[in-house]
């Protein structure tokens, strides 16, 4: 199947929406993609998950070091919340302390 719309880097949507961009989050599938609005919420479908209890790791991932990846760009983006396609949304603490977990059992 072939995508819509191809976006090879981050790409600005302040055009439309103030202070958001789209960002590419790979990792549980090729091609994710988060939306994050001025470094504060992040909308990011099946980058996280939050239905299974002390993690945000979802249930697969097809490349779990660009997952990683893409937890490492979404902490650095700063937001303080995080709206999975899963789940209640996600703080940044919990993400970091998921993350913590993850890069102890590489």
């Amino acid at each position: 199947m072939n995508p819509d719309i191809s976006v090879g880097g981050e790409y600005d949507l302040s055009k439309y929406i103030p202070g958001a961009k789209v960002t590419p989050t790979p990792g549980h599938i090729a091609g994710s993609i988060s939306l994050v609005i001025e470094n504060e919420v992040a909308f990011v479908g099946d980058t996280l998950f939050n239905v299974i209890p002390g993690t945000v790791f979802p249930p697969f991932a097809n490349n779990v070091p660009e997952l990683l990846g893409s937890w490492e760009k979404l902490i650095a983006a700063g937001c303080r919340t995080f709206y999975p396609g899963h789940g209640k949304s996600i703080n940044l603490q919990k993400l970091k302390d998921s993350y913590k977990k993850k890069e102890k059992q590489k």
